[in-house]
């Protein structure tokens, strides 16, 4: 286990911000593998399962690769794989608290739950494909119902805590939603943010305090913060504009941008488990 921190040092606060403009480090990773991810079985929030043996392997891993970062607090859906692969990166974190959201869980597939085959399941990626975000499985989520309960969620984690490096274990078609609408305020790129179980996805967040964020510098501060350094390509580094019909979320904080650093990182995985896995691009 190597004493260097293993991702890039976090941004600092860039030049032109107010005084008491704060920066915290964000960290979204994918839970560790389960039986359905070995088996390529469609699992949502409707399917709560444990980590495989391999699932357990990359958890060890992930908690080596976090053993000299800094994390200060930990948040979860409410489902066993993300609680399970989080207490990895809590080993060498005891103090950091653990918060736990049924708001931050996996997409409903609904009927489809616990399908290795779907023929509809080409469709209703067509329909997403083409804009149609409200589209969803029978008795399942859309993707704008997955928005709507998230990202307002995870914003108002990094708003009103007070933890400045927070490490979110996730779902892998929730982190394509809340990585395509926190980063480019739409849900068009969400093929864009491929995911491997335990990858890690890492941005820094910007916080103007109190009303600065209406004063007319502030939106240059915010693009150039957004920009500088961003590991998304310049078209996809999006602005911030209301009411867009390719996102849920009418209401973002005007106070917080975030900036993309590495994304799907996967620089922890021993040469053993990176034969053994693939990007998963279907879900």
């Amino acid at each position: 286990m190597s004493n260097t921190p293993l991702y890039p040092p976090q941004a600092p606060t860039p030049p032109g911000a107010f005084p008491d403009s704060i920066v915290k480090r964000v960290y979204l990773i994918r839970h560790g593998e389960t039986g359905a991810n070995a088996r390529g079985v469609l699992q949502g929030r409707g399917i709560d399962l444990p980590l495989s043996e391999r699932g357990c392997h990359q958890g060890v891993a992930l908690g080596e690769a976090f053993a000299n970062v800094e994390v200060d607090l930990i948040v979860v859906s409410s489902l066993t794989r993300t609680r399970e692969t989080a207490e990895y990166i809590h080993k060498y974190h005891p103090r950091a608290e653990v918060l736990e959201f049924k708001s931050l869980d996996e997409i409903s597939w609904g009927e489809w739950e616990g399908s290795e085959s779907v023929p509809e399941l080409p469709i209703l990626w067509k329909k997403w494909k083409t804009g149609d975000y409200e589209a969803k499985a029978p008795q399942g989520e859309s993707v704008f119902d997955v928005e709507r309960r998230a990202v307002p969620e995870i914003y108002k984690v990094i708003l009103n805590r007070p933890e400045k490096c927070i490490a979110f274990v996730l779902h892998g078609r929730l982190l394509r939603i809340v990585l395509s609408s926190i980063l480019t305020y739409s849900l068009d790129n969400m093929d864009y943010f491929p995911h491997h179980n335990t990858s890690v996805n890492v941005l820094d967040a910007l916080i103007l305090p109190g009303e600065h964020y209406r004063d007319p510098a502030a939106r240059a501060v915010q693009a150039a913060f957004r920009a500088t350094g961003s590991a998304l390509p310049v078209d996809l580094v999006g602005e911030l504009v209301e009411g867009l019909p390719s996102s849920a979320v009418k209401d973002r904080p005007a106070c917080l941008t975030f900036k993309a650093v590495s994304l799907d990182d996967r620089r922890h995985f021993p040469a053993g488990l990176i034969a053994e896995m693939k990007a998963t691009t279907r879900w």
